[in-house]
């Protein structure tokens, strides 16, 4: 009998048939555990992608703005990041800071993700911390504002607006020209049918005080009462003494282009108005600014500007070409061939083309401007256009180095937000985020 009891007793010591459920029942709760934990975890990293998200936006839109002051930039990167953070579920005391290190901004986020099921195990929340950077890179911009100053810019005060907001444009440069490794200048060119230098170039070489070149236009224009030099038989009736620097269209074909002035060949030199007055407008206009970064200078010549006159898109075109030009007229800009130096034309206007130093036919006169912007964007220039409420649509889409780089503004007080956005666009082009 005893046997027989030690005997069941060794079988039952050795059977394992109820292991498994207990083994299973014991597992359960890491298991869970670890469930749970992979479940909080992916939260977490889901909060964390947004998070990230939303500290680049803050930190490119920072950058991106580097011409406005630095409490306007807080502003605009704390409210992009308030943005960007919809739909970020589960995160709680939230975290953000900003940091301006001269050439980049700098964010720091973090956020704290309470758990579902870690919290279990004693973890009730998840940290995470994020960094973003926005760059905007070393850079040399050489920049021409080309203004319509003609008598249509008066209605509606445009030409008042449009002072303010080629200042504004100026401040933002000047702004980003503080910025390490930003190297910024500003040109103007105010047009009509005519542009104005200073005169003190009226002994520069490369200006037609004799006028004896060819006319230039099939249809003859205004020169051949004009011309003939100073006090000249052709109608001439100033000295170069008293010559106020209204200059007109050069002979044709280097009407449309940079080709530099040559003192042996008159044709490419420029044609000085010996009346002071070409059309309907007087020589009083403000005065060209060859590129600078002086910009108080360029501030006064954009104060000077008054609507007048009659519009030759042409001519503030090709002018602006030779502000951005390394030669003659203006000696400012740096050498085509500088890879390094980003050109770029601002070109604006309320009408179509009316009048011309050889024409008054609109078409004929587009066709001109037409090789005017070909020929400045085969000079890798960026060219952006603006329709002020009226003129030519297609003229200036086709003009604007791409689609999106053509503007129309149907009211004058769109101007302003117009200026400051291409501002922001030009300095910031190769804007980036540091890896």
């Amino acid at each position: 009998m005893f046997s027989s009891a030690a005997a069941r007793l060794r079988r039952f010591a050795r059977c394992s048939r109820g292991n498994l459920a207990i083994i299973f029942g014991a597992s359960l709760l890491p298991i869970a555990a670890t469930m749970g934990a992979a479940v909080d975890f992916a939260s977490a990293q889901g909060a964390r992608v947004r998070l990230q998200a939303a500290a680049d936006a803050a930190a490119l839109a920072a950058t991106r703005n580097y011409g406005k002051s630095w409490q306007v930039r807080q502003q605009i990167a704390t409210d992009t990041f308030n943005a960007n953070l919809i739909g970020v579920g589960g995160a709680e005391d939230v975290q953000f800071k900003i940091i301006d290190k001269g050439q980049s901004h700098k964010v720091d986020a973090s956020a704290t993700v309470d758990t579902a099921f870690m919290e279990l195990m004693g973890v009730d929340s998840i940290d995470i911390n994020v960094d973003a950077e926005a760059i905007s890179p070393r850079a040399s911009l050489e920049v021409v504002l080309v203004l319509d100053n003609t008598g249509s810019m008066s209605s509606s005060n445009k030409i008042g607006v449009l002072r303010q907001s080629a200042e504004n444009f100026v401040d933002m440069m000047e702004m980003a020209a503080a910025i390490p490794g930003k190297t910024i200048k500003v040109g103007l060119v105010p047009f009509t049918t005519m542009v104005r230098v200073d005169q003190s170039y009226s002994s520069a070489d490369w200006l037609d005080l004799e006028e004896s070149g060819s006319s230039g236009g099939s249809s003859g224009g205004w020169s051949s009462w004009r011309w003939g030099g100073w006090g000249g038989s052709s109608g001439g009736s100033s000295s170069s003494s008293t010559w106020k620097g209204c200059i007109y269209d050069r002979v044709q074909p280097y009407d449309t282009n940079d080709t530099p002035p040559i003192i042996s060949d008159e044709d490419t030199l420029f044609s000085p108005d010996p009346d002071n007055g070409f059309s309907s407008s007087d020589c009083d206009m403000a005065q060209v600014h060859e590129l600078s970064n002086d910009f108080n200078s360029l501030r006064d010549n954009i104060d000077d500007m008054k609507a007048e006159g009659n519009t030759n898109i042409t001519l503030g075109v090709v002018w602006g070409l030779h502000v951005l030009s390394d030669s003659e007229p203006f000696t400012q800009g740096d050498p085509w061939s500088e890879v390094e130096t980003t050109k770029v034309m601002i070109v604006l206007t309320d009408g179509e083309n009316t009048q011309s130093r050889w024409s008054s036919n609109t078409n004929s006169i587009d066709a001109r401007t037409r090789m005017a912007c070909d020929a400045v964007k085969a000079k890798d220039v960026l060219v952006y256009t603006v329709r002020v409420v009226n003129g030519d649509a297609n003229l200036l889409r086709d003009c604007a180095t791409d689609n999106w780089m053509y503007t129309d503004i149907r009211q004058a007080s769109d101007l302003t937000a117009t200026f400051e956005k291409l501002a922001a666009d030009i300095i910031n082009r190769h804007l980036r985020l540091t890896m």
